[in-house]
């Protein structure tokens, strides 16, 4: 379930401005989504500062759990369908259905 936001976006423009300002953050964190856990120490030393990582939290892009980060589930989801499969996760499915 997506948590409530603390601020919201005035506009779409807002919101693109605020994906794209920590986009190599959210890159890394999406790529490595499957993994339990994404600290947020790592994810400091990804964003341009502390203040930028806070943003995305104050606008709940991300959730802070103690010292681990996610995505929120409805980013996610949003990503997971307008985003392509790589090349390798579809050859991964492919392979397995010639098992």
């Amino acid at each position: 379930m997506a948590k409530e936001i603390t601020k919201p976006f005035t506009g779409i423009g807002d919101l693109l401005s605020k994906l794209n300002s920590e986009s190599k953050l959210l890159t890394e964190m999406y790529h490595y989504r499957a993994r339990l856990e994404f600290s947020y120490s790592h994810a400091l030393e990804l964003a341009s500062s502390e203040k930028r990582l806070q943003m995305l939290i104050e606008y709940g892009i991300l959730h802070r759990d103690g010292d681990n980060l996610e995505i929120d589930e409805l980013f996610l989801r949003f990503f997971e369908e307008v985003l392509p499969v790589s090349y390798t996760h579809l050859r991964a499915h492919e392979t397995r259905s010639n098992l």
